[in-house]
């Protein structure tokens, strides 16, 4: 398996590229929050790599980290194109978020749903590891 960045100069001239915008003409939005503590403390520094597998090569679409307040805000990924004439069923994408907390050695896997026009948030969850001895 292959990694590209979906910015690349070289990768945007292959056909993976350029078929998977042709399929997808609209833009979702995600909100990365990060936080411990059932969402009362926000955790800064939780690196977040979004991406997509297509035809065996995985594409990174973003890289990051969160801020002082656990947030990532305005993400932008591709997405297929609503048709107003079927909004019962609205088209999706759907991309696979890790988030790696280098300080507790935690790393989880989510999956996210990206409609056009949409701005989705996905909760990252921080259970802090638990010294037996505090207690």
């Amino acid at each position: 398996m292959n990694t590209y960045y979906i910015n690349d100069d070289q990768f945007k001239k292959t056909s993976i590229y350029k078929d998977f915008l042709n399929n997808h003409k609209g833009i979702g939005y995600l909100k990365i929050k990060a936080s411990s503590a059932n969402e009362a403390v926000p955790i800064q520094g939780i690196k977040i790599i979004v991406t997509k597998t297509i035809n065996n090569d995985r594409i990174v679409f973003f890289e990051g980290k969160t801020n002082e307040s656990g947030i990532i805000n305005n993400i932008p990924l591709p997405a297929p194109k609503s048709d107003d004439d079927n909004l019962i069923s609205p088209l999706y994408e759907t991309y696979d978020i890790l988030s790696i907390y280098e300080k507790e050695n935690l790393k989880q896997n989510y999956k996210a749903n990206i409609f056009d026009g949409i701005y989705v948030v996905q909760n990252i969850n921080i259970k802090p590891a638990m010294n037996m001895e505090d207690y």
